[in-house]
């Protein structure tokens, strides 16, 4: 049973140690996967925009994201052309004259060998301004993609300055959750993350401070393997590793990473497995003295004095040595209440050596606010010789130690010797590693039970045995619906059989898969998910469990959806703005190219429009702005697009157009909705446009041409008084 519990109380260490690692590693992934979306976004918005309209969309990000350092976009020579910066919670762009050349930056260089949709990420550095590291010191991560112009030339490259103070500031909060230490390192060994501040960065500073002058022989393991955790002289390593490069499938995979690492200190994990061989001793220990001491009493009366003194001084001698073997301190106090034997492990925990605490006074040396009435107590019944063996439970006590330190113990007290010279003996249990170890385990339970993300243990067959309270607020399913399910069961069903094969076969070759994996709660309702799954080994290589943990990533993909529509719709009508329609137009161009479909662009320009405005103000004009879209929509067919560019501007993209005919059928069709009397506030208004057209191909073979093309055709039908 002592065995047993040894190895339950190290296996809750070792599975504490990996969920705390492992939950360190998903912080990383959660904050750097939205990068990329907002990368993808951008360098797929901006392809033909200004520099003006640049600036609009870098501020508009900054502002709304607020851990850009700086967004960026640097010409193929290198050249910052636009630079928003996010500084003191503010958006500024910073002036041409201070933009500077990055032509020789590593980053720059990078990303502009990349292909169409890949991604660069540096490495996790300093920043650096005008060849100086920036003071105080802004850990940073740069993201960087090449911006394509129609023709498929690089036109540039997009780069954002990911401030990793507050990434690095969380993962240092993960370090409370392990017993020892928690850092991390980059592919090189240099400290990203220590807890003595000044060995980070070495890299930086021409400084070799690296783990491999610590743990050389640790850090080759850890460097070869993707996760894990083993145990040396030095201590107990949780290890895995942060590939930064592995958010999106669409990064140029060059081998970058950082590696987290626990360290739990010897002491520590031998401290779990002599606890409880402790614990046997206190028992033993005044049973092998109690059977000595009879054992002697009895030979007196069976053989003579010769041979009971040579037994006598037999059991002096073993009893001596299990006294002195005893990892318990063991104090025998005389009548006088002075110490008259100090064992070495006395002296182990309290730090007084045998020949200082033998003869003084128990009350001087056993220091403790609770202690001393107990041990007055026992030694008042010693005196009246009133009983004797174990004289009550074991208890608890404080006691304080030669260097003041306060110490746990654990005391039992027996009253054991003769008649003639009766002492009371005090049996000390050191409870510090016991303690340290009951922290661990609640340590443990509090990571497990409060953290925010949804956990569950499987045994080896995949089958749910434990789930935290986060898993139960994510998915709605307490343990009884769960217990005995592989995970999966709550995965949406448009996933194959192949999904999760795949899945599982990285799990057991890496030990660990992450991706995005869409579920079902239990009501039915489906949400996306940040999924990690790891897999636990005993020594002998066979798994023994698999920790499932996720998150819910509703919130972020709002974010990403809001962002979407305020860049791609317009605000006051709904309708696509000139962005979206933009790039409706060149895939249509595209598509058409492929299939020889023939389709009309119209523009349409409303006219006395400002007049209007002018007379009766921004809610009538804002009004009849709604009114027209919605008219040119009820016009339109589901295949065809509608679009405001700006003010009293829309365009129409008409698909599948059949000839001449069927254009001037149209146009008439849009004239006469405009023209219907609009009815608004008490008021009768006219609505009249102009409207020109383009048609693909004999027009132009280019968004560009058609739209310049159209734009003309329109003012031609502008009415004499309005050109």
């Amino acid at each position: 049973m002592q065995h047993e519990e040894i190895q339950n109380r190290r296996e809750l260490l070792l599975q504490s140690e990996k969920l705390s690692v492992s939950s360190a590693r998903n912080a990383f992934e959660k904050e750097l996967q939205p990068i990329v979306s907002d990368l993808n976004f951008l360098s797929q918005t901006l392809s033909g925009k200004t520099f003006a309209q640049m600036e609009y969309y870098f501020s508009l990000l900054a502002g709304d994201k607020k851990y850009y350092d700086q967004i960026r976009f640097l010409s193929t020579n290198g050249n910052e052309i636009v630079r928003v910066n996010y500084r003191n919670s503010q958006v500024t762009v910073v002036p041409p004259s201070e933009l500077q050349s990055k032509k020789d930056r590593y980053y720059f260089q990078n990303t502009l060998k990349l292909g169409r949709g890949e991604v660069y990420i540096s490495p996790l550095d300093l920043n650096v301004e005008y060849g100086e590291i920036e003071r105080p010191l802004r850990p940073m991560v740069r993201f960087g993609q090449v911006v394509f112009d129609e023709n498929g030339n690089k036109r540039g490259i997009i780069v954002l300055n990911f401030l990793a103070l507050d990434m690095l500031k969380h993962f240092r909060k993960h370090a409370n959750d392990v017993a020892g230490e928690l850092r991390m390192v980059n592919a090189k060994g240099y400290w990203l993350s220590h807890e003595l501040w000044e060995k980070e960065w070495g890299f930086m500073f021409d400084r070799e401070d690296r783990i491999q002058q610590e743990y050389p022989e640790e850090w080759e393991t850890i460097l070869n393997e993707e996760a894990g955790q083993f145990e040396t002289e030095n201590g107990l390593f949780t290890y895995t590793t942060v590939h930064p490069i592995a958010v999106s499938e669409s990064i140029n995979h060059t081998p970058y990473f950082w590696k987290i690492f626990a360290h739990v200190p010897t002491d520590f994990v031998a401290g779990i497995k002599y606890d409880q061989v402790i614990g046997m001793v206190i028992v033993v220990g005044p049973i092998y003295v109690l059977l000595i001491i009879v054992c002697a009493l009895l030979a007196l009366s069976r053989v003579n004095r010769l041979a009971v003194l040579k037994d006598l001084h037999e059991s002096e001698t073993n009893s001596r040595a299990i006294i002195d073997l005893s990892r318990d301190g063991i104090v025998n106090v005389d009548q006088e209440g002075n110490i008259a034997t100090w064992n070495p492990a006395a002296e182990k925990i309290f730090g007084y050596f045998k020949n200082e605490a033998c003869g003084q006074p128990i009350k001087d040396i056993l220091v403790g606010s609770s202690v001393l009435p107990e041990i007055e107590t026992w030694h008042a019944l010693l005196a009246k010789k009133s009983q004797t063996g174990l004289l009550d439970a074991p208890v608890e006590h404080a006691l304080l130690t030669r260097t003041g330190k306060t110490l746990p113990v654990e005391m039992t007290f027996a009253a054991l010797g003769t008649s003639q010279r009766p002492f009371l003996t005090i049996f000390i249990r050191d409870l510090s590693n016991q303690k340290n170890a009951e922290a661990r385990d609640r340590l443990a339970k509090v990571v497990f039970d409060e953290t925010h993300e949804g956990i569950c243990i499987c045994d080896e067959q995949r089958k749910i045995m434990m789930i935290n309270k986060s898993f139960t607020t994510i998915t709605g399913y307490r343990l009884r619906k769960v217990k005995g399910k592989d995970p999966i069961f709550m995965a949406v069903p448009r996933y194959d059989s192949t999904f999760f094969k795949d899945m599982w076969q990285a799990t057991h070759e890496r030990g660990h898969w992450s991706g995005e994996l869409w579920n079902v709660d239990g009501q039915g309702n489906e949400y996306p998910t940040r999924c990690d799954v790891s897999v636990m080994r005993n020594k002998e290589g066979k798994i023994q469990h698999y920790i499932w943990v996720f998150n819910d990533i509703s919130e972020q993909k709002k974010e990403q959806e809001s962002l979407h529509i305020k860049t791609h719709f317009d605000a006051l009508t709904g309708l696509p703005n000139r962005i979206l329609f933009l790039d409706r137009l060149g895939r249509a161009v595209a598509e058409s190219k492929r299939t020889d479909e023939v389709f009309a662009l119209l523009f349409i320009d409303l006219n006395f429009f400002t007049v209007l405005k002018g007379i009766h103000g921004h809610a009538v004009s804002d009004q009849m702005l709604i009114e027209v879209a919605q008219r040119l929509k009820d016009v339109v067919r589901e295949s065809d697009s509608v679009a405001r560019l700006g003010n009293d501007q829309y365009t129409i993209l008409w698909r599948n157009l059949s000839g001449e005919n069927d254009l001037g059928y149209i146009k008439n069709k849009v004239k006469t909705a405009l023209e219907v009397p609009w009815k608004y506030d008490g008021m009768e208004l006219n609505i009249n446009g102009s409207i020109g057209h383009a048609i693909y191909p004999q027009d132009g073979d280019t968004a560009e041409e058609l739209m310049r093309k159209a734009e003309q055709s329109m003012f031609l039908d502008k009415p004499q008084k309005v050109n």
